[in-house]
């Protein structure tokens, strides 16, 4: 029997008698749960629990023992790897004989359960499988920190900040390029060539307001350019409604032509009430209604496009 083996017979039996008076661990008390074992390094220092969780202090690692830039013998790649429930934690038939024959596990970054992952010089987003969206993946062998389980919460009781960019030099003092910061759901590659693109630019709040604020301006000119052509048109209306010309016999000046003037008056009153009333309904009402709705920060509308509490750059 190999010395591998051994140990693993020892672990078994010493889990199971601690574990045979309260196997289900009740009250705080330990709990049998079969597992793998993980193969730990000789340049790595484990902590590990009874129940599938350690914290490995050692070199970049994402998986097998020549990976990473630990793997590849890259120097100032030391890494700390917090990890609960490995690889086998899903209890199917197959992992389940896995487990009780005792695997031999390695770090899983897509199957393992839940885990933090600091690296002094990894590739972070492929350790993760993560798409490079518009800001890429960046320098290879960058430091980098990585956070993943099924729900991830980050929870302050007074503020948050997510800052990118804070200097011109990476942690190995390469000059690094300014980033940002994206936020992408779902894990998809993106093709930043796509019309429209999957990934744009989140809008600036007081830009967008501005925006806005001219854009209604320019209407209100509109409808006042509008109002003004209704009067001209008005004016030029009852002029033709009263307009004469000489008669044949004598020159004198002739009445006007009854067939103009009903339908000219006729189409005054209905600019008047039906135009000019729209223009004026369309001013008040409805670009008044919009600022109000939508770039007015002080008439507190729940529709407002600004946030009152996050902000970006």
């Amino acid at each position: 029997m190999s010395k591998e083996t051994k140990a693993i017979e020892g672990r078994k039996k010493s889990k199971s008698e601690e574990t045979s008076i309260n196997p289900y661990g009740v009250g705080g008390e330990p709990s049998f749960e079969e597992k793998g074992y993980y193969y730990a390094l000789n340049n790595e220092t484990v902590l590990e629990g009874d129940n599938d969780c350690r914290i490995v202090l050692g070199r970049d690692r994402p998986s097998g023992p020549g990976s990473g830039y630990g793997g590849l013998g890259y120097t100032r790649a030391s890494s700390i790897d917090i990890v609960v429930g490995g690889t086998t934690n899903k209890w199917s038939k197959q992992n389940l004989e896995l487990q009780q024959s005792g695997v031999w596990l390695n770090p899983d970054f897509e199957e393992d359960a839940a885990r933090i992952h600091i690296s002094q010089k990894t590739d972070i987003d492929d350790n993760f499988g993560l798409p490079e969206g518009r800001l890429g993946k960046g320098n290879p062998g960058n430091s980098g920190i990585g956070i993943k389980a099924d729900k991830v919460r980050v929870v302050a009781r007074e503020s948050i900040k997510l800052v990118a960019s804070t200097s011109a030099t990476d942690s190995t003092g390469l000059n690094c390029a300014g980033s940002g910061i994206e936020l992408i759901s779902l894990n998809e590659d993106i093709d930043i060539s796509m019309e429209p693109p999957v990934m744009q630019p989140i809008p600036k709040g007081y830009n967008v307001e501005k925006a806005f604020d001219g854009v209604l301006g320019l209407l209100e000119e509109i409808t006042a350019l509008m109002g003004q052509y209704v009067y001209l048109q008005t004016q030029l209306n009852n002029y033709f409604a009263c307009h004469t010309h000489l008669e044949t016999f004598f020159g004198n000046q002739g009445i006007p032509s009854v067939d103009i003037q009903s339908p000219v008056c006729q189409n005054n009153i209905q600019v008047l009430e039906d135009i000019e009333a729209k223009i004026r309904e369309f001013k008040q009402i409805h670009l008044n209604k919009f600022r109000a709705d939508y770039i007015d920060s002080i008439s507190n509308s729940p529709t407002y496009i600004n946030s009152k509490y996050h902000y970006l750059n």
